[in-house]
């Protein structure tokens, strides 16, 4: 075996700079036009640094002109400091002209802190969003900028304690009393009792409210979407016949006040049904919302069910919200760990640095090809949603396969998210153990992400049960024509998809002959599934039964369709796809063909049992398989610095004194624990309980 005669690297605290600037000088891309690239643009760019610059300078918005640390702040604390931050946010953004400035403070803001980001997106997203998604153009016209201005703190209560994900069950009423013109809101029992409702606990004044509509007949129509005042805006009590309280102690997000609301017989005006899809008349007879003169009126049945069902059409925007946020919060997080991972020297063999180490580029580095896939197909998501929120008939049209693709994507990317955070976690070693380098709390404000929003469990199942359905439909030759820009179009051409995967891969790089394999793998597996449930029914197993016997292949499904949604994205980012209109300049498609062969490849990867029992695979192709993912783990790590640096978070945003930029992270770290309280002098209990014990020492 050849001899180690590699020279030592000083574990010393002036190494550091010296490695990230040799990472950076080589890195074989423009750091500075990544970073353009991601941000949409140079205005939107330099919009961002001045952003940045705005919130470090001012000591309410920021954390780090506090005294102490923030991450030693009480529960009530953090409680206060975050409404403190977000009073001052509203007063700023007034002053800004250009919208561009306003989303890109937002977002910083956002990205420096969960719990302010969650404030905001309850009442400015989630709120506000219910009264233009499900209310009239008026009612819109007259709670939205009322709402953006803070003056009215809105709330989004549709989880209970019964239902969550199976919205379905929802039993919250709201009863119309004809003879008052008005709706009584009322919690019928204990299991209906909204639970984890953001800003509910302490702040919210009025909350959106999913209930079940009971007309005067005692018809049930279903579920809509109602306007409850929760408090007096200037006392902040609560109103008659409404009880609230703050749900405690949490993994994370304590600067967010989650809560439980109970109504009985809570009364409001009937203006307070929103009414977009269906209104209820003076009389009790339910109507349908929309204008005859509408292009969705022919195609949106004047019922209470068609209009109750367009009620879960809000779900869409809060998944693609919260898949949106994933990246804000594993990128800090990569970012953090991989330029640790550049500094950290160890080893008997010259003390390398641990990023040349292949647990650690394995752990990290496919979680960062992942977020730049999560990125790309955010956009392509966001874009074609738009263009279905504009347009109730697009809507109307889109729905099925939108509604599919959100929760597949929602489940996918926040298990991923989960998983990367643990993995940064663990390559960090002990120091990320401290709340003081950051990621103890990512972790802990980032879990409920696999659960608010739909749980994860629940949304694999929503998405399979679509494309499911779709390619049965293809497989017998009876489906219509999928729209080229619907996740499922690759089941348009399945006899095109198998022609594409037949050959075994040679050029482990070829991202088109990559992508084509994962989408025959998906499309083996869904034939296998129609296969096992259709065998299990004719055995005598209901329907029900047999789906959960599959649960876990499911599962893994809708996790590998979105996977292909993303493969998809991230490839015309590189240039690589059928469309240009999202390709990155060409100075950095090499980049993100790298980026995308790793993402492939991994996906690849973790089905490896998959390839060989379902897609017919060799196992020296699988073992080929695992030995190119290995090489492309290693091809990203020698960009792996340069590229979290592109994401172009400061300091005072990644809070984490290891990751700083300039190198100088262990004596950061250091001082900061340092300047922890109660770091130096014995504890204040050091006379009630350490000297009652040492002092019987004869020592």
């Amino acid at each position: 075996m050849k001899s180690d005669t590699t020279t030592a690297a000083p574990i010393a605290v002036d190494q550091p700079p010296i490695d990230l600037a040799r990472e950076r000088a080589n890195a074989g891309f423009d750091i500075e036009a990544m970073r353009v690239f991601l941000l949409g643009g140079a205005k939107k760019a330099e919009l961002k640094k001045l952003a940045y610059r705005l919130i470090e300078r001012d000591p309410i918005l920021s954390f780090s002109t506090t005294n102490g640390h923030h991450f030693d702040l009480t529960r009530p604390e953090l409680r206060e400091k975050t409404m403190a931050q977000l009073r001052r946010a509203v007063a700023v953004r007034e002053t800004f002209r250009d919208p561009d400035l306003y989303h890109a403070f937002i977002h910083a803001m956002c990205e420096l802190s969960e719990s302010f980001s969650m404030r905001l997106f309850v009442s400015d997203a989630l709120f506000a969003r219910a009264f233009r998604m499900f209310g009239t153009p008026e009612q819109a016209a007259e709670w939205v900028p009322r709402v953006m201005r803070w003056e009215v703190v809105g709330g989004f209560a549709m989880t209970e304690f019964g239902h969550s994900s199976s919205l379905r069950g929802i039993s919250t009423t709201a009863t119309f009393d004809a003879e008052h013109d008005e709706f009584v809101i009322d919690t019928p029992d204990t299991m209906a009792t909204k639970m984890w409702i953001g800003a509910a606990g302490e702040t919210s004044t009025h909350t959106s409210c999913l209930a079940r509509l009971i007309l005067p007949d005692g018809t049930d129509a279903g579920l809509h979407w109602f306007i409850v005042p929760l408090r007096d805006r200037e006392t902040g009590a609560l109103l008659p016949g409404v009880t609230a309280g703050d749900m405690g102690a949490k993994a994370g997000r304590n600067g967010l006040d989650n809560g439980w609301l109970q109504f009985t017989q809570v009364r409001i005006p009937r203006a307070h049904k929103l009414s977009k899809w269906g209104r209820v008349t003076r009389d009790g007879r339910f109507e349908s919302g929309l204008s005859r003169t509408d292009p969705a009126y022919a195609t949106v049945p004047a019922t209470e069910g068609a209009a109750a069902t367009l009620s879960y059409a809000g779900l869409i925007p809060e998944r693609l919200e919260i898949t949106r946020g994933v990246p804000t919060a594993v990128n800090q997080a990569l970012t953090i760990a991989v330029r640790y991972a550049a500094i950290r020297r160890q080893g008997p063999a010259g003390n390398p640095q641990i990023l040349d180490y292949t647990t650690v580029q394995t752990s990290l580095l496919p979680s960062l090809a992942c977020m730049h896939a999560v990125m790309a197909a955010d956009a392509r998501a966001w874009q074609a949603w738009a263009k279905m929120e504009a347009d109730p008939a697009a809507l109307l049209r889109g729905l099925p396969d939108m509604h599919a693709l959100s929760a597949g994507i929602k489940a996918m990317v926040t298990w991923r998210g989960a998983d990367a955070l643990e993995l940064c976690r663990r390559a960090m070693g002990g120091h990320a153990v401290s709340r003081y380098n950051a990621i103890a709390d990512a972790i802990g404000d980032f879990t409920v992400m696999t659960t608010g929003g739909g749980d994860n469990a629940v949304m694999v199942q929503q998405t399979t049960r679509y494309v499911l359905g779709v390619f049965q439909k293809a497989a017998s030759g009876r489906t219509s024509r999928i729209d080229p820009e619907a996740s499922v179009y690759y089941l348009a051409d399945l006899a095109g998809t198998a022609r594409a995967a037949s050959k075994p891969v040679a050029n482990w790089a070829d991202l088109a002959h990559l992508h084509a394999h994962l989408t025959q793998l998906l499309v083996h597996k869904l034939g296998r599934l129609a296969q096992r449930i259709g065998a299990a029914s004719a055995a005598g197993a209901s329907l029900a039964e047999a789906w959960n016997a599959q649960l876990p292949e499911i599962s893994s499904i809708a996790q590998l369709h979105t996977a292909n949604y993303l493969a998809k994205a991230l490839r015309e980012r590189a240039g690589d796809g059928p469309s240009t209109a999202t390709a990155a300049p060409a100075s950095l498609q090499p980049v993100f063909k790298d980026l995308c062969a790793l993402f492939l490849l991994d996906t690849l990867n973790a089905q490896a049992r998959d390839l060989v029992v379902v897609s017919g695979w060799t196992g020296a192709q699988a073992e080929a398989l695992d030995a190119a993912f290995l090489r492309a783990c290693k091809t990203v790590r020698g960009r792996a610095v340069a590229l979290v640096d592109a994401f172009g978070y400061p300091d005072f945003v990644l809070k984490a004194p290891l990751a700083r930029a300039d190198g100088s992270g262990y004596k950061a770290y250091l001082e900061t624990i340092q300047r922890a309280p109660g770091c130096y002098g014995p504890p204040a209990y050091h006379a009630r309980e350490i000297k009652p014990l040492t002092s019987k020492s004869r020592l």
